[in-house]
Formats: structure tokens, C-alpha cells, sequence
């Protein structure tokens, strides 16, 4: 770390404060800087004269000590704002500091016990995300890790978007982001001025009116001609079911159906597919994005699986520990434990992708799915034409490893 004052002030103090009666708290206080900003920051911001607005997230930590005990730990998440022209936004790191602590040295005097000194923490503050919102609706969200940087694409805040954020901020709430992401989907306590607090919504106002834009134009074009078919019990066809994570809150997707056709798009489009371009399934279909409550950066993916009426799933899983793309077949276990979960009873074991009885479900919706997990066969699903030349759906070994997959995957 580096102090912000001299060992050498801190030293003096101490000797003095120990020839002295009692005990004294001398204030002490530290810093980490930011990574450097202007390798990432787009040229003609960083050449502009015209004011941005600047948004810090910091998780803090808090107590009150002293030489005789301290108070628990209180732990909260608060946005910082501030406004500056772009051009000065190259030497905003020696401004915002990645990390910062405050605290005392209570030093205690020869009478006391010989005298001595015990150093305390009672505050600290970590800068987690700086997001940087231009008049032209871009926002750019960087987050320091180890020394440098790490920058998402950079998004422009689309109407809907702007008009949440502008409403919460306008209630007199302490916590407006609570229940909707602010810019760059920060979040936490805002303790900002009136005055500030009605600049910032000043600003927001005068952004450009910007239509939702996605990550991934094709998965969202999939989702719009699957939402406008919503294709049922024909021949290859299957459901798709997602979960998205937000806040790690589960935001449960309604159940997408689609004929046999759209079932192979959507296996051949996913077989390369990442994370986010899952996400992009979630924006098109639920999760809060396009009415404004959601930001794009602080959705996730729990889960995203097709599930075909011979009992294939692909499917996309974060178990937590791994994010990965596998092709599995529906089991007798599976069947019952995913009938259970649908009807709303606690499953007796894994039905990965199906899930509990979600309230966001109608009625039509749950019956819906019901009906077609019930029919699902519980074994090896036939060749059908849906597989075209892929050849038919058989286990075997796939990287060294058993799975079942199309003929054609196998080693």
C-alpha cells in the first residue's frame, strides 16, 4: 500500500505520544491507486471538452474501535458520482483510488504499561466498477483487477433504460437502485446531495432517445421468429427453458417451444456459443431488459436448455464451479424429478433445467410443459429426421469422456 502520510510524521507522533499518560489515537490513513485509465478510454472522449458523467461502485466496511475492543463489521455498497470533461478523464485514477483504508494507531504512554502503539482498521473502501456515461448514451463500465482493467463492450443506454434509472433516482429513496440497475448496472446506497442528484438526472434527460440494441443480433432474431411461430407437438419439436441469474436472484424465462427446424438452429448456433451470447436469449425473451429494469452487465446465465420431445437437451449449465455446453439425454430419474418440479412438488432428484413451479408462469404455460415432459421418452432417442446427415443420437465417447450426442460428434 502506499500511506498518504510520511512513516516518518507517524514515528514522531508515536514517540511523543508514548512519553505521555494515556492513550492516544493517532489517525492513520492508506491508498491503493487505480489501474491507469487512458489506454482504455475511446480518443475522441478523452480529446472532448463536452461533460460526462462518472459513476464509482465501492463496497465499504466500517466499525468503531478503540485499545479496548471494536463494534462488528458493517458492510454496505455505495455509488459515488462526479462530472468532468472528457479530456481530464485520463487523470481520474489518481482521483479514485482503487483502494483506501482509515484507521488509528492508539498509542499508549510509559505509565500505562511501558507504552506502545496497536494499529486499527475502521474503514476501508474498494472501488469495484467505474462506469463512464457519455452525452451521446455510451456507457463504459470498467472494473480493476490486478493492475489493469477489465472493459466490457461498450453499450449506449437504450430509452427505456434511461427513463428507469431517471425515475428511481427522482424518488427520495437512500437506495434507488434497489429493485432496477443504475448505469453500467451499478448498485448501492446513494448518499449524494440534492443538487447532485438533480444534475445527474439533468443529464440523463438530455441523452438521445436509443432503441434496445443487443449483443448478439442473431439469437435474438432466433427467439423472434420462435416467439412469433410458437410452435407445439409437432414432429422434432421441443421447449426451450432458461434461468438467468440477476443479483443472484433466478429470473425464470416463459417456456419457448419450437418446431423440429428451429430445434436445429438452435443446436447448431449454440455449438460455439459463450456466455453472453446466451444472455442475449434472456434480453429478447424476459429478464427486464428491454422495459429498463435490467442492465445487460449484470445479467448471467444459470441455465439455458432445449429439450427435444425424444428426451435430448442441450443445454448450457453454470453449476457454479463450471460454465459449460454438453448434450444430455432425458432419464427415467429425470423425467419423474422434472414432472415433479413442474406440478410444484420438491424434486427427489436433479431436474437440471426444469424449473420449480415458477409464479412467472401462467397456468397455460405450466400445463403446457407439463404435457410435453410427460411425453418425453425416458432412454436413447431414434434417428428422426430432425437429426438430418447428423446421423442418430447415440452414447459414446466425446473427448475421452461418455455423453450422448449425434453420431457424428463421437471420437
Amino acid at each position: 500500500m502506499q500511506a498518504t502520510r510520511s512513516k516518518a510524521v507517524t514515528l514522531a507522533l508515536a514517540v511523543l505520544a508514548i512519553s505521555l499518560p494515556g492513550c492516544i489515537p493517532l489517525p492513520t490513513w492508506d491508498s491503493i491507486p487505480a489501474p491507469e485509465l487512458a489506454p482504455h478510454l475511446p480518443a475522441d472522449i478523452q480529446s472532448s471538452d463536452d461533460e460526462v458523467l462518472v459513476l464509482t461502485q465501492h463496497s465499504t466496511l466500517k466499525r468503531q474501535g478503540s485499545a479496548f475492543g471494536y463494534s462488528p463489521w458493517e458492510r454496505a455498497s455505495t455509488v459515488g458520482v462526479r462530472f468532468q470533461k472528457g479530456r481530464t478523464l485520463q487523470n481520474l485514477n489518481k482521483d479514485v483510488p482503487f483502494y483506501s483504508s482509515e484507521g488509528a494507531d492508539i498509542v499508549w504512554g510509559i505509565p500505562y504499561g511501558g507504552g506502545g502503539v496497536k494499529p486499527v482498521m475502521l474503514s476501508s473502501e474498494t472501488l469495484g466498477t467505474l462506469c463512464i456515461l457519455t452525452l451521446d448514451g455510451r456507457e463504459i463500465r470498467l472494473q480493476p483487477e490486478r493492475a489493469a482493467w477489465t472493459i466490457g463492450p461498450i453499450m449506449r443506454m437504450h430509452a427505456n433504460r434511461r427513463d428507469a434509472v431517471v425515475s428511481a433516482l427522482r424518488t427520495a429513496s437512500a437506495d434507488p437502485f434497489a429493485r432496477i440497475d443504475g448505469p453500467c448496472g451499478v448498485a448501492g446506497k446513494v448518499e449524494w446531495p440534492t443538487e447532485t442528484r438533480t444534475r445527474t438526472i439533468e443529464f440523463l434527460s438530455r441523452l438521445p432517445r436509443i432503441e434496445p440494441a443487443h449483443e448478439n443480433v442473431r439469437t435474438v432474431d432466433f427467439v423472434r421468429r420462435a416467439q412469433a411461430s410458437d410452435a407445439v407437438g409437432q414432429y422434432g419439436s421441443a421447449v426451450i427453458l432458461g434461468i438467468a441469474l440477476w443479483r443472484d436472484q433466478e429470473l425464470i424465462s416463459p417456456p419457448l417451444f419450437l418446431d423440429a427446424s428451429a430445434f436445429e438452429e438452435f443446436r447448431n448456433m449454440t455449438t460455439e456459443a459463450k456466455e453472453r451470447d446466451y444472455v442475449a436469449f434472456f434480453t429478447a425473451h424476459g429478464a427486464g431488459y428491454l422495459s429498463g429494469t435490467r442492465a445487460l452487465e449484470s445479467l448471467k446465465v444459470k441455465s439455458l436448455c432445449a429439450i427435444g420431445s425424444k428426451g435430448e437437451n442441450i443445454a448450457f449449465l453454470d453449476d457454479g464451479n463450471e460454465k459449460k455446453r454438453e448434450i444430455r439425454l432425458a432419464s427415467g430419474n429425470w423425467k419423474r424429478a422434472s414432472i415433479a418440479a413442474v406440478i410444484g412438488e420438491v424434486p427427489t432428484s436433479t431436474a437440471y433445467c426444469v424449473p420449480v413451479k415458477p409464479k412467472s408462469w401462467s397456468s397455460a404455460e405450466l400445463q403446457r410443459v407439463f404435457t410435453f415432459v410427460t411425453a418425453i421418452p425416458a432412454g436413447p432417442a431414434p434417428a428422426s429426421p430432425a437429426n438430418g446427415t447428423r446421423g442418430e443420437f447415440v452414447n459414446c465417447a466425446v473427448g475421452g469422456q461418455r455423453a450422448w450426442t449425434y453420431q457424428h460428434e463421437c471420437d
